[in-house]
């Protein structure tokens, strides 16, 4: 069972990156140098939700599917959840998919959990999360447990796991559409980061359309970060980006 608390934006939020360029508002708060003169960091929101590391109250082994066990298929699938008020997860998809049926198994699986009921301003809320569903094989050789292999693994930022370092970041520019429509709004990306600093896996959670959730993504995709450490060595993890677009 899961009882580690990690910090909310560090977590589930993991980092609230905001772009700074012409016709965008918004700050980097990301930045190792931060001026105390800036606006404070928001809560990151989708379908009206705030997303947030969510605590378990229930959870379950997923099981293997003899695909995977055959192909020995290891990692982590991701999967977006909506926790009601009973601590019940509601409108599930995959957000990182492993394949061999695992998807499947990952739903299936997180329906079964049960997590802990969140609070704001003292009333119990519905809330966002996502969340992390680990394959891992027993592998055997004499009768004795070998170690898994851990590859395929993405981690989610705290509990022992550092803040990724941004290193250079492309704008994500308006695009005529949206301009012509004077459309302002806000885009809230799921992206995993390699070991290796490279953004992966970009899926948009808030759509702000007229051609702006492609721009931000082929912007995105071209960031390059210092990776995050655990146990001193460099590993993927997963996040979420906001970009606030404003005309003004």
């Amino acid at each position: 069972m899961f009882h580690k608390r990690v910090f909310m934006l560090l977590g589930v939020c993991g980092l609230l990156l905001l772009l700074s360029i012409p016709q965008i508002i918004s700050i980097p708060l990301l930045q190792t140098n931060t001026s105390a003169s800036e606006p404070e960091e928001a809560e990151t929101s989708v379908n009206g939700l705030p997303i947030r590391v969510v605590q378990r109250t229930v959870q379950t082994k997923p099981s293997y599917t003899e695909e995977a066990r055959l192909a020995g298929v290891e990692g982590t699938a991701v999967v977006y959840a909506e926790i009601a008020k009973d601590g019940s997860p509601h409108n599930l998809r995959v957000l990182r998919s492993l394949g061999y049926g695992l998807d499947q198994e990952a739903i299936r699986t997180v329906q079964q959990w049960r997590f802990e009921p969140n609070l704001q301003n003292g009333q119990v809320i519905p809330v966002a999360t996502y969340v992390p569903v680990n394959f891992r094989l027993q592998r055997q050789i004499y009768g004795a447990h070998l170690p898994s292999q851990g590859g395929n693994e993405v981690f989610q930022i705290g509990d022992g796991v550092t803040v990724p370092r941004i290193i250079s970041r492309v704008a994500a520019p308006y695009t005529d559409e949206a301009r012509a429509a004077k459309l302002e709004g806000k885009i809230v990306l799921f992206i995993e980061i390699t070991s290796a600093g490279v953004v992966e896996n970009v899926l948009v959670l808030r759509s702000m359309g007229k051609g702006m959730d492609e721009s931000a993504v082929r912007a995105i995709k071209q960031w390059k970060f210092g990776p995050a450490t655990k146990d001193g060595r460099p590993v993927a993890v997963m996040t979420t980006v906001e970009m606030n677009f404003s005309l003004a």
